[in-house]
This record gives C-alpha cells, structure tokens and sequence, in this order.
C-alpha cells in the first residue's frame, strides 16, 4: 500500500518535471515554427508575417518582433504595414523576391496566417479599405505605441477574415490611446485594454497580462509560457 502512494504521489512531481524539460528544450530549439513561403500559385494571397529585429538594436530590443501583411492582387505583390514615424500606415509595391524571403537580414519570417484564392481577394479589398482610414491619420509612437504591430493588431480585429496571433514580443501590439473592450485578433479571444494594463483571455490567446506594451502569458494546454525580451517557452 504504502509504494502505490508514494508512486500516486510522484506523479504530479513527474509531470511537473517533463513540463519543465519540455518547455527548457522549446527555449534551446526555438518556440515557433518558421512556414516556408507560399508556392507560385496564380492566385490572390495574404500572408501575415512576424520575425525578429535586426542585430543593429541590440541583444535585447533584438529580441522585439516586427509584423507586416504581404499580398499579391492581379499577380503583383504589395506590403500593408507601418514601417517607421515617416511612413504611415500604407500599401507599397515589393518585388517577387521580398515577400518569398524566408528571412530578413538573417531573421527568419514565420508565417502567422496564410488566406488563398477567392477569400485573399475579400480581404485584400477589406485591407485596401481600412488602410485608407488610417493612411492620413497615423501618429506613430515607438514605444509604449501605436507602432507598426499595433497597426497590424488593428487589421486583425478590423478586418473579418484575417485571423492571428501575433508574437507575444510583438511589443506594443496591444496598445490603445483609450480603452478597448471586445475580440483579440485571433478572434476567438477577449481583450480588456487600456494605456497601461490590459488583459486578454482565449482558447488561442491563452492568459496574457499586458503592461506598458509588454506582454506576459501563460496557456495551459499545449503548455506556453511568454516573458517579455525572451523566446516563447513551449510550444
């Protein structure tokens, strides 16, 4: 009797453990799976894109995510984002080779959403107009925002068929001037968000606190965890 209870009792300690190896080894090998680009299909496509900043900014801004959306309409590619204060929210011609890219300057893209054929072509006249809206009026703030990513948030929670999760280092992605009450941008989760403290719950989004534009994060199943300046432990 007694070796049964012992063995009962090891197994939350074991399953604790395995967690912790689990999540140390997603640390070493990296938390997200980098797609390979699209095939040359003809069609219209959207593809939602993140990676990480480049070495110029340092070991710990390095670790910042930079998310954009690149499109194709009538066989030409084009890019939805913010790239700078100067820039504005726009729409800009790349060639074939930018948006095929698997990295940028050695930080590899991952592909957060991928839309095809008629639906790109729903989204892509959706994307064009909520552009437009914000191409004038754009005031861009690198920190604590707007920024690029919280622009790209923006096109997730306004435009219906776009659907992701940006990376949990995607700083500012969150940010709102007021207060926000409604979906996540995956559009299965909730977000409660203010300048300073925000929160958003979902099956995708997991638990994640968000404060002064970082954000903190926890899922329980499959097992994650996301702390600011670090790769996303587990998967």
């Amino acid at each position: 009797m007694l070796s049964t209870v012992s063995r009962r009792a090891r197994r939350p300690a074991e399953a604790v453990a395995s967690f912790l190896v689990m999540c140390f080894a997603s640390l070493l090998v990296g938390s997200c799976a980098v797609a390979p680009p699209p095939p040359d299909t003809g069609q219209d496509i959207v593809l939602v894109k993140t990676r990480r900043l480049t070495e110029r900014w340092g070991p710990i801004l390095g670790q910042a995510h930079h998310a954009v959306i690149d499109l194709r309409e009538d066989g030409h590619w084009y890019r939805v984002a913010v790239d700078d204060a100067d820039s504005g929210a726009w729409i800009y011609p790349i060639t074939t080779e930018e948006a095929l890219a698997e990295d940028y300057e050695g930080r590899p893209y991952t592909i957060l959403q991928r839309i095809d054929g008629p639906r790109a072509g729903v989204v892509i006249a959706d994307l064009h107009r909520e552009v437009a809206r914000y191409a004038q009026t754009y005031h861009y703030g690198a920190w604590p925002g707007p920024n690029s990513n919280t622009f790209i948030e923006e096109m997730g929670r306004r435009v219906p068929g776009l659907r992701f999760d940006q990376h949990h280092d995607a700083f500012c992605k969150d940010y709102v001037a007021g207060i926000y009450i409604g979906s996540s941008a995956t559009g299965t989760g909730f977000s409660l968000e203010t300048p300073v403290l925000g929160i958003q719950v979902g099956p995708v989004d997991g638990l994640e606190l968000h404060l002064m534009s970082l954000t903190l994060g926890i899922q329980i199943w499959p097992p994650r965890l996301e702390l600011p300046f670090l790769p996303r432990i587990g998967s």
